[in-house]
């Protein structure tokens, strides 16, 4: 085998970084630096593609660079099965790190001796750390930080939900879960009036027209209801005056067109208006209409998707918002494991007569905490009351 055809070699290479994230967390994080490479046509987009993936992440580089790299090529060394490529992935579990690289790069007719070596050595990327050296500095530092620096980005007419969850912070994935009709697309859009009092708004709409959607949150900030919408005086149209008023002294409230879209584009839209817009908070409306490239069952595509957009939510500094359809026990109804990339997970239904929204994770809070809700489903708008406690139960709720 010829091991010495390095510029095809490293075109393989950056190709799949663009088009298998996989690969590239596995390949570059454990130290094997394209700055490194020897002098080639992929050497420069390697690099690009690393340096921007360190900076923002990784779905970013791939969106700016996936088309760049197609022209590399395929080549057999990214196909033939006793390939350097395909060694790297066979060992990658074991970690790729610096030093290996080089050993490659100095004797490739070596390849096969250089990595059936590292087979059975200990990875030199891996960090570890001795307890009773390290816990008195760290309980030191912890004890001189001072919390009151912490901030909690609150809802102004959201206190109880902003304090009940830890604030709704940047860098963070929450899930919002409801069966269908329950109102989740109702609930978000009276987060967001509230959010847009103090910042910029992204809502990816996959449901509704704008004609519909409009009509939604105009009936919600000027507290019309269908009929009054419908047959306008004079009393109804200055409450829409006042909130077209309202309107034009918060932040941005931008809305896509009710068009599903992949996960690329979400991500890209995101990137995109938090350059030009300085939005903080994103509404992703719902889970199961997130396309995805991914194969396999819709559970493992949407697991993937809240994955992909918590590292979109760390690198722009953003709170990302899912939606979600509940199953019975108002759990995500298209993936349970979704959950562990959130950091909270809200459900809301109904409890008899009353509405609640229950943190079903609560990683910043209580997991447990309920709150009960007061919902106008004729003005489409919805406000907290206060914590939930159940009412008790008469002998006409128990026996009818």
């Amino acid at each position: 085998m010829n091991y010495l055809d390095y510029p095809t070699f490293f075109e393989g290479i950056a190709r799949a970084f663009a088009l298998e994230p996989d690969f590239y967390e596995y390949f570059i994080r454990q130290g094997f630096d394209p700055n490194e490479w020897p002098n080639c046509r992929a050497k420069e987009i390697a690099v690009q593609f690393h340096t921007t993936a360190q900076n923002k992440s990784v779905s970013h580089a791939m969106l700016y660079f996936g088309s760049k790299v197609e022209s590399f090529q395929e080549s057999n060394l990214l196909r033939t099965p006793e390939t350097l490529i395909t060694a790297f992935n066979e060992f990658k579990m074991f970690g790729l790190y610096t030093d290996l690289g080089r050993a490659i790069l100095s004797a490739p007719l070596r390849a096969n001796e250089v990595l059936a070596a590292f087979k059975n050595s200990n990875s030199s990327g891996v960090i570890v750390k001795n307890l009773k050296e390290e816990i008195a500095q760290h309980i030191e530092n912890e004890f001189r930080t001072d919390r009151s620096l912490e901030k909690i980005r609150r809802l102004q007419d959201w206190p109880i939900l902003s304090s009940s969850i830890g604030g709704f912070n940047p860098g963070r994935v929450m899930l919002v879960v409801a069966g269908t009709g329950v109102g989740k697309t109702t609930l978000s859009i009276n987060l967001i009036l509230s959010a847009i009092k103090d910042l910029s708004v992204l809502f990816i709409n996959m449901e509704m027209s704008f004609q519909d959607i409009f009509d939604r949150i105009s009936l919600s900030g000027a507290g019309l209801t269908s009929y009054q919408w419908r047959n306008p005086n004079q009393i109804i149209s200055e409450k829409a005056s006042d909130f077209i008023s309202s309107i034009y002294n918060k932040n941005d409230f931008l809305i896509t067109n009710g068009r599903a879209l992949t996960l690329e584009q979400i991500s890209n839209e995101i990137y995109r208006k938090k350059e030009s817009h300085n939005i903080g908070m994103v509404f992703v409306d719902y889970d199961q209409k997130i396309r995805t490239k991914y194969a396999g069952e819709e559970w493992q595509t949407v697991q993937k998707a809240i994955e992909e957009l918590e590292e979109v939510a760390k690198a722009t500094e953003t709170c990302i918002i899912i939606l979600a359809q509940g199953d019975d026990n108002n759990l995500p109804k298209a993936s349970k494991r979704s959950m562990q990339s959130a950091a909270t997970v809200l459900a809301f239904y109904q409890e008899g007569k009353d509405f609640v929204l229950e943190a079903k994770k609560n990683r910043f809070g209580p997991r447990g905490a309920k709150i009960h809700l007061e919902c106008d489903f004729e003005r489409f708008q919805i406000k907290e009351l206060g914590p939930y406690i159940p009412k008790p139960q008469t002998a006409k709720d128990l026996y009818g």
